[in-house]
């Protein structure tokens, strides 16, 4: 595939490498043959593409290791990355899931703090980027990506990390 016209984003691609995507991160991963196309720091994917590039953008795992008002920078720059009619799909652990399940008795105390806060190997391997600072549940993140200016905007249960009673998923269009 020739990734120069791809218009299809992995943003925060981390590890989980798609082929028919740019894989986005800032630091290059290698794993199954493949390895993260574009290097650099999310803050500045706007200016590294351009308005307008991509016709869908995944953002994995990514929104909850920023700040809420640095996390709707980077909702407002994936505005800007689309062309009308993208797509923008993120996924997160939801903090209304992750507390349903430790009070059902489902999960340890422990694995709410991981969810909450990152897990310690995470941060040890890559620093303060491994670090959860902000939570979100589904309507939350809806709530903000309207006031940004996504419509058609649904809320889900989250499944690039296999684990759909514990993630949101929330798509929004660019009008």
């Amino acid at each position: 595939m020739n990734k120069k016209n791809c218009r299809k984003l992995n943003l925060g691609s981390g590890n989980v490498l798609k082929p028919d995507f740019i894989n986005f991160d800032c630091v290059e991963i290698e794993r199954g043959g493949q390895k993260t196309d574009v290097i650099g720091r999310i803050e500045d994917v706007l200016s590294i593409f351009g308005p307008k590039r991509f016709d869908f953008i995944l953002c994995s795992h990514v929104i909850e290791h920023f700040y809420r008002s640095d996390a709707a920078k980077v909702l407002a720059d994936c505005l800007e990355l689309l062309k009308p009619s993208g797509t923008l799909l993120v996924e997160a652990p939801d903090i209304s899931k992750v507390l349903d399940l430790y009070y059902n008795k489902k999960i340890g105390l422990e694995y709410v703090i991981e969810c909450m806060y990152g897990i310690e190997a995470h941060r040890l391997k890559w620093g303060d980027r491994g670090v959860h600072r902000s939570g979100w549940t589904g309507k939350l993140l809806a709530e903000e990506m309207k006031r940004i200016g996504f419509v058609d905007v649904v809320v889900g249960d989250g499944t690039t990390h296999r684990h759909p009673e514990r993630d949101l998923r929330v798509t929004g269009k660019r009008g």
